[in-house]
């Protein structure tokens, strides 16, 4: 590795972990919401359970609400439930994720997803794939267990507790539950997500040639349009996986989906759209924005 490709690597990673460690904190509000969307169950009645009341707004409402059935801004602070293991996460994965991309693509046999060319979309789809499945793997434990935390159900006392509580009720296994419905949602996003951002990012260069001036704004477009198209179509895995993760029972992927049809319909695969596509479309935008400029910079 020459010394170009070293300092372009060393951007990648730490504009990684600037991004990742800023939009776990300013954004997990809207996790949180997102979480208490799709779960199998509230913590606290069996009455808020029913699905006819899970919207944005119910939510907001349950959260602020104090015992005496009155709004309480002080409980606002309940939002950031799970911020700590987000964060643990958040900050290695997103290093380790855009790291992965700047050395996968500037490497010989995926070059073709900056030339452009006929494998543009194949190496571009590789990269979004290997880079992602690595980062999901290796961090996938504190992924179940910031799901937990929003979802109020686990009272762990810290991040230890619920490492080892899991390891003595569930095993080994329990660390990776949901990791099947977590690999075919960030595989499928990331599949399409960086495809579709190198090629959009591809046609407006060619085409409209976009000045210095104006290079923040389309660094932002292409990974809005991105984000929004691939958070669409993977929006039902997601629902899957916060469904088995948050499952008292031990589920696989297929119940899942025919439980959460049965009770909801095919509405149900797209419980918590709105704050998990707002979420990822501001993480794009911020994290890829500054990705851009930092390679720029290397």
């Amino acid at each position: 590795m020459n010394e170009k490709n070293y300092s372009s690597l060393s951007n990648s990673v730490l504009s990684g972990a600037i991004s990742g460690a800023f939009t776990a904190l300013a954004l997990q509000p809207l996790e949180y919401i997102k979480t208490k969307l799709q779960q199998p169950q509230f913590a606290k009645t069996n009455e808020l359970s029913r699905s006819g009341k899970r919207n944005i707004k119910f939510i907001f409402e349950l959260t602020l609400k104090n015992e005496k059935n009155q709004l309480n801004f002080l409980n606002a602070k309940k939002f950031w439930t799970g911020v700590t293991p987000s964060l643990m996460r958040s900050v290695p994965v997103a290093a380790f994720y855009f790291g992965s991309v700047d050395f996968l693509r500037n490497s010989s046999f995926l070059s073709h997803s900056q030339q452009g060319g006929q494998y543009q979309l194949l190496h571009s789809f590789l990269i979004g794939v290997i880079s992602r499945v690595m980062a999901d793997v290796s961090t996938h434990p504190l992924n179940l267990i910031k799901t937990r935390y929003e979802s109020e159900n686990y009272k762990y006392g810290s991040i230890s507790n619920a490492f080892r509580s899991i390891w003595i009720q569930e095993g080994f296994r329990g660390l990776f539950k949901g990791l099947i419905p977590t690999l075919l949602r960030d595989i499928t996003y990331s599949g399409l997500y960086y495809p579709l951002y190198t090629k959009i990012k591809f046609i407006v260069r060619e085409n409209l040639m976009p000045s210095k001036k104006v290079e923040t704004l389309y660094f932002a477009s292409c990974a809005f349009l991105s984000s929004l198209l691939a958070c669409a179509i993977t929006q039902p895995p997601d629902v899957i996986r916060s469904y088995v993760q948050l499952s008292k029972k031990h589920i696989n992927f297929s119940k899942a989906a025919q439980q959460i049809y049965k009770k909801n319909g095919l509405r149900g695969f797209f419980a918590g759209f709105v704050p998990r596509s707002a979420r990822r479309i501001m993480i794009s935008v911020f994290s890829w924005t500054l990705y851009e400029k930092f390679s720029i910079r290397g």
